[in-house]
């Protein structure tokens, strides 16, 4: 009967430190080479630096046959940072590292750190023997550390051991049992010696700081073997011992994944019974995170929690969140709810409820709450698993080719959106980027240097695009506006304030966020300075040109930068990193800047068709159209054509400076020919301008959602890992029905993982819009009408500003016709009232975006309007068309 590997959710080992030893499955590596995967958590790579802090003051015994000293070899391999194959050391005669070199003993000594290795594949020298005894009568006057000291002295060996040290001990023995049984017994014998080992106490040993790890026998390849050994050496017969060995109950370490890690890769050994050194490294890793991960302080790794890292209790305040939350809200919406009964309704409680916001306002906050909470048990609790990315490049190509047939299928025209670049085409833009992001990131691709281009590329579209729509909106209001200015950046940060709220983040891991606010504050203050002398080029010219200078300043002067950021770091009690804002001002800022220029352009001579230079007149635009059309292939092309796979190396230090110059002059060239391109030749011909994707604009519309969630509910451990909602499958491949079933699955799990993704930003993208639309007025309201509602508390307390305003426009336009636009374009249907903005950059909270409407029949009854919901989100096609893109993205990603 197979093994089903159905996750058991256990709190006793929250830290995974138990399982992480018991199961997992190999995944493919950049490199075409595979690595482990645990089935519960993620493994940490050590570097040989990490490894010798965590081994300071640490004594390794590696004692058994061939297989465990492979083991040490790995082992030494790895903390002496020496890769030649097959070297019993370094060959630099200057090693900082002491060898000495036996047959049947080696030993490693590296200032607090020392590893021994003493073959003895019966495990019955004398010596060693005495020293396992040793360890079964432990006491004040006999320790593991004499013990160990004697051992060595027997075996000829100068080193000294502290006695403050602690050991970890690895023991393993089978293979010549088997090849030899007739002489010694075989299994039997085997049998007696693993009894023997056992009876140390383990508990009494655990407390003298020795950890004891029994290795699995590890399986053979017969096909490899010899023909000797092929006629001794059974798979049943190791299979019965690594059973027996899993039967005993003990507290000693029994790592069984090492067996399973060698059976699932028989292609890394020669002889069918010796495996190469890259599989040591892999089970050697195994070993590294259970000793050292226990020890990791939990402020050096903030969102990345490895096998037997324990996941940090919720601080006292996050609790009273989750009381709140989870409890008091949804009582109080019952409760506000009960007013319209006419037992409770007399309650003094329930009319002091109407103090509160209203009960349409309540349910988005809890809907909100709910996604954060989500958030805190995605990445601060083990009830989800955490896997490894799964890199699959060659199918980046395919599941591009499924986005833009998914982009297809929801093309729409929208009678009224006849101007160049409209709200709809920025957000179709803004669309198909996020997506490609959110792939990059998914899929681990940013990692190779031809994808990490790529990326810096379309962050720079990203980038161009917020510049472009904040100078053509800001353009046309001549007067500046605090409450504007506060609520944009309340629609920038609200959500990622929340998010680093709950699962302890620090703000600055929220890079694009953290981008964008930056980016705001820059393109206001440069359109906001004597905004009303924008209409002169030339002017404009020299703001940006003082801008750009300014910005240079703060990447070239360094040690200045770093103290204006720690004098605001202080008075802000904030954590800004002045490298990461260097080197964001320098890779994406300026291209920003590109686009509010690109937009005053656009407001002032494109947009215009009565200017000469206009871009309307006919035999410009298919001139300039075709020419940008071709440069926008000519450029897909070469990055096509030229996407190298090597992995990106990290910039040394001497070559940072240069860097960011380097990469701010390459951004600036490739994203600015890629954005004017894709602007011009989106916009060339007549045919395009009413039509938009769906799709595309439904993805653009919640990008700040998406790209500030997707670490929290898409994947983990700030985006290095994938998460995993549910685990039902086989633990090995038995093939037909039952791998069949695995694969099932895991696609269900990566398409229930995409939904959940899907619903929680649709959800809090629909609430923070009403929110911010009940608490920020509309520009459009006189100021004394404002002001006088200012003044009712209960106004303020419930959020009612939107029901103000629509009464105001209600009694003061009743016959009169509304007129709201987007970005210059009217909305055809009177009739509808837009309640709030799909974009954080509309200057207006009753901005015209076409894709939130009320209902046609309400607007002449503002009191009556329900909770407003993107127009969108009622297509059937639309909806029907992502749950097949989010289909085919989990099918195609688990065909590897």
């Amino acid at each position: 009967m197979p093994e089903i590997g159905i996750k058991e959710i256990t709190f006793k080992d929250h830290s995974y430190c138990t399982t992480a030893l018991k199961d997992g499955h190999w995944l493919p590596s950049p490199n075409g080479s595979r690595f482990w995967q645990p089935n519960s958590c993620v493994l940490k790579d050590y570097s040989s630096d990490d490894l010798l802090k965590c081994y300071n003051n640490k004594n390794f015994l590696f004692i058994g046959d061939n297989s465990v000293r492979d083991k040490y070899t790995s082992f030494k391999t790895k903390v002496t940072n020496f890769v030649k194959n097959n070297s019993p050391g370094p060959s630099d005669a200057t090693s900082k590292f002491k060898y000495e070199i036996n047959r049947n003993f080696n030993s490693l000594a590296a200032d607090n750190l020392k590893a021994f290795y003493f073959g003895d594949p019966f495990i019955n020298n004398t010596e060693i023997w005495d020293f396992l005894n040793d360890l079964k009568i432990l006491g004040p006057d006999k320790s593991p550390n004499s013990s160990l000291q004697a051992l060595l002295k027997a075996f000829g060996s100068d080193l000294q051991i502290s006695n403050e040290s602690e050991n970890v001990i690895v023991i393993g023995t089978g293979h010549f049992y088997l090849r030899n049984k007739t002489n010694y017994g075989g299994i039997l014998k085997w049998k007696k010696t693993i009894d023997s080992i056992y009876e140390i106490d383990s508990n009494k040993l655990s407390k003298s700081n020795t950890k004891i790890y029994i290795s699995p026998v590890i399986p053979v390849v017969k096909e490899k073997l010899s023909s000797l050994q092929y006629t001794t050496v059974q798979d049943e017969a190791i299979d019965y011992m690594n059973k027996y060995l899993k039967s005993i109950k003990s507290q000693f370490n029994f790592p069984i994944v090492w067996a399973d890690m060698a059976k699932g890769v028989p292609e890394e050994t020669v002889d069918g019974i010796r495996y190469d050194q890259k599989l040591e490294f892999e089970l050697m890793n195994v070993l590294h995170n259970h000793v050292c991960n226990p020890s990791i302080e939990k402020d050096s790794i903030k969102n990345q929690y490895y096998c037997c890292v324990d996941y940090p209790p919720p601080s006292p305040f996050i609790v009273v969140l989750f009381i709140i939350f989870s409890l008091i809200l949804p009582a109080l919406i019952i409760l506000q709810q009960s007013e319209k009964s006419a037992f409770l309704s007399s309650s003094r409680f329930i009319k002091n409820l109407k103090i509160l916001p209203n009960q349409k306002t309540l349910i988005q906050i809890f809907i909100i709450g709910l996604v954060l909470v989500l958030s805190f048990i995605n990445d601060r609790t083990p009830l989800f698993e955490k896997n490894h990315k799964r890199v699959y490049y060659n199918w980046f190509l395919v599941l591009s080719i499924f986005t833009t047939v998914s982009s297809c299928l929801t093309i729409e025209t929208k009678i009224g959106n006849n101007h160049m670049m409209n709200h709809r085409q920025l957000e179709e833009w803004r669309g198909w980027m996020v997506i490609f992001v959110v792939l990059i990131d998914y899929m681990g691709l940013s990692r190779f240097e031809g994808f990490k281009i790529f990326y810096q590329t379309i962050v720079c579209g990203l980038v161009f695009v917020s510049g472009f729509e904040y100078s053509t909106n800001n353009d046309k209001n001549n007067h500046f506006r605090w409450d504007t200015i506060i609520r944009n950046l309340f629609r920038l940060n609200i959500f990622v304030f929340g998010l680093s709220l709950f699962t302890n983040t620090p703000y600055m891991k929220y890079e694009y966020i953290f981008l964008e606010t930056t980016f705001f504050i820059i393109a206001e203050s440069i359109l906001k300075f004597n905004n009303h002398r924008n209409n002169s080029t030339r002017y404009l010219l020299t703001k940006i040109s003082i801008a750009c200078f300014i910005l240079i300043a703060i990447v070239v002067l360094k040690p200045v930068t770093a103290s204006i950021i720690q004098v605001i770091n202080f008075i802000l009690n904030s954590k800004i990193d002045p490298v990461l804002l260097r080197t964001l001002i320098s890779r994406y800022v300026f291209t920003g800047i590109l686009g509010v220029f690109f937009g005053i352009l656009y407001n002032n001579y494109i947009e215009n068709p009565d200017h000469p230079n206009s871009l309307f007149i006919t035999q410009n635009r298919d001139t300039i159209g075709k020419i940008s059309a071709l440069t926008l292939f000519v450029y897909f092309i070469f990055y096509t054509i030229n996407f190298d796979y090597s992995i990106a190396k990290d910039v040394s230090k001497h070559e940072a400076h240069h860097s960011l110059f380097y990469d701010a002059f390459k951004n600036i060239f490739t994203s600015s020919v890629f954005c004017v391109s894709y602007l011009i030749t989106r916009n060339y011909s007549d045919k395009f301008l009413t039509k938009s994707s769906a799709f595309l604009v439904y993805i653009g519309e919640h990008h700040i959602e998406i790209l500030a969630g997707m670490n929290h509910f898409l994947l983990s451990n700030s985006g290095s890992d994938i998460l995993v909602y549910i685990q039902f499958g086989f633990k090995y491949n038995y093939g037909g029905f039952y791998e069949f079933i695995s694969e099932v699955s895991w696609v269900t799990n990566l398409l229930i993982t995409f939904l959940i993704f899907f619903s929680c930003f649709t959800f809090v993208f629909i609430g923070t819009e009403l929110i911010l639309d009940k608490m920020f007025a509309s520009s459009s309201i006189s100021s004394n009408r404002i002001s006088n509602m200012m003044k009712n508390r209960r106004d303020i307390l419930r959020f009612e500003s939107s029901d103000f305003i629509l009464d105001s426009i209600y009694q003061n336009n009743n016959n009169s016709e509304i007129n709201i636009t987007d970005s210059g374009n009217d909305i055809q249907d009177k009739s509808k009232l837009s309640l709030s903005s799909t974009s954080p950059r509309d200057s207006l909270s009753f901005s015209s975006s076409p894709g939130f409407n009320a209902q046609k029949n309400q607007a002449s009854d503002p009191k009556s309007l329900n909770i407003p919901v993107p127009e969108d989100y009622t297509s059937n096609q639309l909806f029907g068309v992502i749950i097949g893109f989010l289909i085919i993205m989990s099918v195609v990603n688990r065909l590897h």
